[in-house]
C-alpha cells in the first residue's frame, strides 16, 4: 500500500508539473530575458536611433497617483543601461517617440520626456482620463492614447491634448497601432481599425482574449498579446495562432514592442517583474 501511495502521488507530481509548463510554438525561439529587477514592468519602445528600450515601471497600483512609477534605459541585449532613469512618474504605461522626445501615458496624464537632456519638460492633463494605457504617433506627428477605464481615445496635437474618440467607443480599448491612414485598436474580444480622417470605426477581426499590446509585422500580421500571458499572431486571412503562452507559469505578456528589422520581440512580465525577447518567424 506504501507504494502504491508513494506512486501516485509521484504521478500526480509529473503530470501538475507538466501542465504548469509554458507553450511555445516553432514560430518563435527565445532570445535573452532580463534579471527580475523591474517593478511591475507594463511597456517597452525601442528607440532606433539610440538602439536603447525604454522600460515603463509602474512600482505600485496601476490606477494610484503615487510619484513611485519611473522609466528604465535597456540594451537591445538584455543588459539593464539605467534602471531609473526617469522618476517620479506615477503609473506610466504606453509610450511614443517623436525624435528626441518620449511621450508617456501616466494614469490621467500624458508626460513629455526630452530624451537628450534626461528630464520631464511638460505634463499634459487629460480631462476625465481615468486609465491611459497605450500610445501611438501617425505619420503626421499626431499622439493618440486610449483609456481603457472609460473606453476613449484622446490625441496630442500642436500642444494640446484633447478628445478624440468619446468615452464608450470600444470595449476596452487598449492597445494601439498607427499605420497609413488608419489607427488599429485593441479591444476585448475585438481589433478595429479607426479612419483617422473620418472617425470610422470598423470591425477588422475577432480574437478570443483582451488584447494589451498590438504590433503590426511587415504590414500584413497582427502580433498582439493577452495580459495574462499569450501572445497571438494573425495573418490577414488567417485565423491567429498562439505563438507562445506562459500563462501556466503566472507571467504575464504586457504591452510587447516589435522590433521589425531584427524580428524580435519584447515582452514586459508585469509582476513577473522582466523583459523577455524572442525572435518570431513567419
Amino acid at each position: 500500500m506504501k507504494s502504491f501511495v508513494v506512486l501516485t502521488i509521484a504521478i500526480l507530481f509529473t503530470l501538475n508539473n507538466s501542465y504548469s509548463q509554458a507553450y511555445y510554438s516553432d514560430k518563435v525561439k527565445k532570445l535573452w530575458e532580463t534579471p527580475a529587477v523591474f517593478k511591475v514592468p507594463e511597456s517597452v519602445i525601442l528607440d532606433i536611433n539610440r538602439e536603447i528600450v525604454y522600460v515603463s515601471n509602474i512600482n505600485g497600483d496601476p490606477t494610484e497617483v503615487d510619484a513611485n512609477g519611473f522609466i528604465s534605459k535597456l540594451g537591445v541585449d538584455g543588459k539593464i543601461v539605467n534602471l531609473k532613469w526617469i522618476t517620479g512618474l506615477n503609473a506610466p504605461k504606453g509610450m511614443g517617440i517623436i525624435a528626441d522626445t518620449l511621450y508617456v501615458a501616466d494614469v490621467n496624464q500624458v508626460v513629455k520626456i526630452d530624451i537628450q537632456l534626461g528630464e520631464i519638460i511638460d505634463i499634459y492633463d487629460a480631462e476625465g482620463a481615468v486609465f491611459l494605457n497605450d500610445i501611438s504617433i501617425d505619420d503626421q506627428g499626431r499622439v493618440f492614447i486610449s483609456d481603457s477605464g472609460i473606453s476613449a481615445i484622446y490625441v496630442l496635437e500642436n500642444n494640446s491634448l484633447s478628445v478624440f474618440l468619446p468615452a464608450g467607443s470600444f470595449e476596452r480599448s487598449n492597445g494601439l497601432f498607427c499605420m497609413d491612414d488608419k489607427m488599429f485598436v485593441g479591444t476585448k474580444g475585438k481589433i478595429k481599425s479607426v479612419n483617422l480622417e473620418n472617425k470610422r470605426i470598423r470591425d477588422v477581426m475577432t480574437v478570443d482574449c483582451g488584447i494589451d499590446g498590438l504590433e503590426i509585422w511587415k504590414k500584413k500580421y497582427f502580433v498582439f498579446s493577452d495580459w495574462v500571458g499569450k501572445v497571438q499572431m494573425a495573418g490577414p486571412n488567417s485565423d491567429p495562432v498562439v505563438l507562445f503562452d506562459t500563462t501556466p507559469e503566472s507571467i504575464n505578456a504586457a504591452d510587447i514592442e516589435l522590433m521589425g528589422k531584427s524580428n524580435m520581440i519584447l515582452v514586459p512580465t508585469f509582476f513577473d517583474n522582466r523583459v523577455m525577447a524572442y525572435e518570431i518567424f513567419e
